[in-house]
């Protein structure tokens, strides 16, 4: 798969292939670290010093690298084997995009991010037991980066459903890099703090998201109040929060809560109101997705927080 993205998507324009390079070349992913790369795996330079690309590079090959990726202009003292694939272009980070972009059309998973300063990856990962026996589920590396988004999506098989991601908004300045390869079809908001700039950040975000696209957001927050271009569910505990949390009552180490206009009531095993909060956004998510409540019950009972 790989092999045939990189030869559909570099053109004289884009860039050059030297040494031989073919279908039945083995390349089953992308890999950015010399030091953890798996043979098979192409690896790609996207750092501009100079010495320790040299040394990587080396690294990369003796590990078993299937080719690399790197920059036209890029600077090295390595002499590759005549036939071993070197992939030169003007971009690579442009490369990268293009390629993940053009698997996820071929695929065309359900999109759904996380993303907050707090309780992202509790909300992600409940989600994703939640999810994982009714649908074919990729979760993406915790807290990754671009170049982790994008491998993560070089992992997906043809034939899963939904690919699972998180995003975290910790700073102000955050530029939602990851965005630029993906296009959600649903994104959970799980907290913004009490910052205007961040609550910006989402505002990027919403920019970026499919037209038919879903915002899972804090009803009770009122950052959160605001003109939206996507649809918006929000979950809270505030008379008019579509999913709103009420007769919540704690049993021992249980919390059991129900959610209006479902009439079957949950309970995890915590005790913390965010807790709960976090479980009506994954809840809110599978119901949008046609799951049966008494799954997600199960799921939410044995679930370790």
């Amino acid at each position: 798969m790989i092999n045939e993205l990189i030869r559909e998507i570099i053109d004289p324009r884009e860039g050059t292939i030297r040494g031989v390079f073919s279908d039945d070349l083995p390349m089953t992913n992308l890999s950015f670290d010399s030091m953890t790369i798996k043979e098979g795996e192409v690896f790609v330079l996207v750092s501009k010093d100079t010495a320790d690309e040299s040394v990587n590079m080396l690294r990369a090959i003796e590990r078993g690298a299937s080719a690399v990726l790197m920059e036209k202009d890029l600077k090295h003292s390595v002499k590759f084997p005549d036939h071993f694939p070197v992939i030169e272009v003007n971009n690579v980070t442009s490369i990268i995009e293009k390629m993940a972009k053009k698997y996820l059309l071929e695929v065309d998973p359900t999109i759904i991010t996380v993303l907050g300063c707090d309780g992202k990856l509790v909300t992600k990962n409940l989600l994703y037991d939640m999810l994982k026996n009714d649908f074919q589920v990729l979760k993406t590396k915790e807290n990754g980066n671009f170049y982790d988004t994008a491998k993560s999506i070089f992992q997906m098989d043809r034939s899963t459903d939904i690919l699972l991601c998180d995003i975290p908004i910790i700073e102000k300045n955050t530029d939602l890099e990851e965005y630029r390869i993906i296009e959600p079809n649903f994104a959970i908001v799980t907290d913004l703090g009490s910052d205007e700039e961040l609550r910006e950040a989402v505002v990027r975000l919403e920019s970026k998201m499919k037209p038919s696209a879903v915002f899972v957001i804090d009803g009770d927050d009122p950052l959160m109040k605001m003109e939206w271009k996507c649809d918006v569910v929000t979950c809270g505990r505030k008379e008019g929060a579509l999913f709103q949390i009420h007769e919540q009552t704690q049993k021992g180490n249980f919390t059991e809560f129900s959610l209006q206009g479902i009439r079957m009531p949950f309970s995890i095993p915590s005790t913390s109101e965010y807790n709960v909060k976090y479980a009506t956004y994954a809840i809110a998510i599978t119901v949008h997705l046609g799951m049966l409540p008494d799954n997600v019950v199960n799921v939410l009972k044995n679930y370790k927080f």
